[in-house]
């Protein structure tokens, strides 16, 4: 098992047992690819750190000191998750575009 898939699986089991969320800041990322995705950067106190969720591409997540270091860090996790599943022949979620609703 490669360390990237490791980390994936990791952040997946991760993303599961989030369970406060407050200071959410909702950024759109615009990469080398130009497609854009929905980052929802919040602080985690278990964590005591920003995490960033990209709730377009399951399991991609990242974390920072600061809400920058945290955007910079997702938005590096977003190309290697689409690196990652183009290389596994997994399919790549098209951007929605708009902002995602949560009940």
């Amino acid at each position: 098992m490669s360390a990237l898939r490791t980390t994936l699986d990791r952040a997946i089991a991760f993303h599961d047992n989030i369970t406060h969320r407050s200071n959410v800041r909702v950024v759109a990322s615009k990469l080398i690819t130009g497609k854009r995705y929905e980052i929802i950067i919040f602080w985690s106190d278990k964590d005591r750190a920003f995490l960033a969720d990209v709730p377009e591409l399951p399991g991609c997540m990242a974390h920072g000191a600061s809400h920058e270091e945290a955007l910079r860090n997702a938005q590096e996790a977003i190309q290697l998750w689409i690196e990652t599943a183009e290389e596994d022949g997994r399919p790549v979620p098209q951007p929605k575009g708009r902002r995602l609703v949560y009940a």
